[in-house]
């Protein structure tokens, strides 16, 4: 019994030995496909060490990845792409345990077949560019090369010369006669440094790193006007910015610029160009979602790298399909190598798009997700705020009031000190009916920091529910002189047909109407043909306001239509059927039941049986 007891022992082990002796072998040989592509495993470049150079040449670390991504496809289209932050390690580490982190890190979270990194040091007025190619077999060195020259402005010619290095050391087959990196680009270093400054700052991209952002591009546009990627990229930031309601240019125009010198860009930028093209200067939603769409299935690498799942979801959202927009932003968010600050932002428009669709549960789980990302972002300190603030509104929904409280508390603690985070947590509790408290932030706000806009919002709100006109428009007045702000607009606009400065009150929202329809008159979505007809309503054009109210229902079939429907009812004063939409909406699942005691377009209704019974349940 025991002898066979120990040849089973034996033949387990040899066994075991056998899977060891085959595994390493088999591991190295099996084919790494790309998880983006499925297809091809692509070259991954890391931030090169730019500690010799100087402060003022920083921004190289930033601009030669994006020169050699920018170069190696090129050569081979869509094969390399970049890591924009390095893994945040515990603790001090050496420059070279750095490194082989960072190596492996990447090869490890792209499956990718090799890894290209470097360093650049001063020398005079010249430089020394060194690259190192490390395989994905055991780190193996495939590269390592250098290039010294006598004038930075060869900076570019030495790219040109190591990325063909690369290329051929992997084996890929180059286009003959390649134009210089300079024609794709721009041929000044001063421009490319200001890119490159703002490539780090949209990486970042939080609303005190954007305007910063703006700033580089507007300099690398004047130094440089053909330098189509700058342009594009402030296209870009532009429409960004106003989603974080920082006020800045215009994206058609940075657009148009871009089209004159599109010839520059490779295909699969020119395809993404295209795309915004048809949104914001032709106004062809369905061209543009078709355009986006095609360039996702070509060209999935670029793709995900560039965030283009979350332009194609806010144009789905923009038409109100949320269904199409919950299927792509679902693929993106989960994907290991979707950058972090884009699977972040995806989980918010995740956790809209549940909203919209009344599936509050998903909302929160969405909300929590974005939460977890965020959180760990020192520089995105304000949208983690904004965004527990979101969370806390969705648990208070759904009649969660300790986790709403929880929410609240945490973030007080952490902001006692920073008077925009307080302002923010008071316009929270304001929307949860909870005026004494979010008068005592607004206040203590304002005494750190006086002229704070948000803080002076909050309190012309506040003033506003209280019946003091006078105070309401003084507050939200000075609100809107420092930012140009939709929402600080609209209840200006209020405050003053309070007061009874109609004429006042017309220009504000005949503002707001030139900013929702565009000089142009363009076509507005049916996800913003409700907000339409309640600027119509608010300005006395009862007929038009009914007729994008009810447009909006037959082209928009979710609650947020019908609640706009409701609310376009109730400014003119029709109780009837602004309680009938406003049930339609939340039988179909319309989630911010209870934020609607604080909805200045449901005013008329505020103190209505019907309407305190219909806000008061589940």
């Amino acid at each position: 019994m025991q002898l066979g007891k120990n040849k089973i022992l034996l033949t387990t082990l040899v066994m075991i030995a056998l899977l060891l002796a085959v595994w390493r072998p088999w591991r190295n040989w099996r084919p790494s496909g790309s998880v983006l592509t499925g297809q091809l495993s692509p070259v991954v470049i890391i931030p090169f060490k730019t500690g010799s150079v100087g402060e003022d040449r920083r921004w190289l670390d930033t601009g030669l990845v994006d020169m050699f991504a920018t170069e190696l496809n090129r050569r081979s289209p869509l094969r390399a792409v970049r890591l924009e932050r390095l893994l945040e390690q515990a603790g001090p580490l050496s420059p070279r345990r750095e490194l082989k982190l960072s190596v492996e890190d990447a090869l490890r979270q792209f499956r990718a077949e090799a890894v290209l990194t470097g360093s650049i040091s001063a020398l005079g007025v010249g430089f020394r560019l060194d690259v190192w190619l490390v395989g994905k077999n055991d780190q193996e060195l495939l590269l390592k090369d250098h290039v010294v020259a006598d004038d930075f402005q060869k900076i570019f010619d030495a790219v040109d010369f190591l990325s063909l290095k690369v290329a051929q050391t992997l084996g890929w087959t180059t286009p003959e006669h390649l134009p210089p990196i300079t024609q794709v680009t721009t041929s000044s270093i001063p421009a490319y440094r200001h890119y490159a400054m703002a490539v780090e700052d949209y990486i970042i991209s939080d609303d005190s790193s954007l305007p910063q952002a703006v700033d580089h591009l507007q300099l690398a546009t004047t130094i440089d006007s053909a330098f189509t990627r700058a342009h594009f990229l402030l296209a870009k930031i532009y429409d960004q910015s106003q989603a974080l309601g920082i006020p800045q240019g215009s994206a058609r125009e940075s657009l148009i610029m871009a089209n004159r010198f599109l010839e520059r860009l490779p295909e699969w930028e020119r395809q993404y160009a295209r795309g915004w093209w048809l949104w914001f200067v032709d106004g062809d939603l369905e061209g543009a979602v078709a355009e986006l769409s095609r360039l996702i299935e070509r060209y999935r690498d670029y793709a995900w790298q560039e965030g283009v799942p979350l332009t194609l979801g806010r144009l789905l959202a923009y038409q109100g399909l949320w269904p199409q927009t919950i299927q792509h932003l679902s693929d993106y968010v989960q994907v290991e190598e979707t950058p972090t600050i884009r699977r972040t932002l995806g989980w918010g428009q995740l956790a809209t798009s549940y909203q919209m669709t009344g599936n509050l549960e998903k909302a929160i789980e969405a909300m929590a997700q974005e939460l977890s990302l965020s959180s760990a972002q020192q520089e995105n300190w304000y949208w983690w705020i904004q965004e527990n603030m979101s969370l806390a509104l969705l648990h208070f929904e759904n009649w969660q009031q300790e986790f709403a409280e929880e929410l609240l508390a945490q973030a007080q603690d952490l902001a006692s000190q920073d008077a925009r985070a307080q302002a923010m947590i008071g316009l929270t509790l304001f929307q949860m009916q909870q005026e004494k408290r979010a008068e005592v932030l607004a206040e203590r706000a304002l005494r750190q920091e006086g002229d704070l806009p948000l803080a002076q919002y909050l309190r012309g709100l506040i003033c506003l529910r209280q019946r003091q006109h006078w105070r309401a428009v003084a507050n939200l007045e000075a609100a809107c002189s420092q930012e140009l702000n939709w929402d600080f607009l609209y209840h200006a606009a209020l405050a003053h047909a309070r007061r009874g400065d109609h004429q006042s009150s017309k220009e504000l929202l005949e503002l707001l109407m030139d900013i929702l329809v565009g000089e142009n008159h363009q076509a507005v979505g049916p996800a913003d043909q409700g907000l339409l007809g309640i600027l119509l309503c608010r300005l006395g054009r009862y007929e038009g306001a009914l007729t994008h109210g009810l447009e909006a229902v037959l082209r928009f079939p979710y609650p947020q239509a019908k609640y706009d429907l409701a609310c376009i009812y109730a400014i003119k004063g029709d109780k009837a059927n602004a309680l009938k939409w406003l049930r339609r909406a939340f039988a179909d699942g319309y989630v911010n039941r209870r934020q609607s005691r604080a909805d200045f377009d449901l005013e008329n209704l505020w103190y209505d049986p019907d309407f305190i019974l219909l806000t008061s349940r589940k």
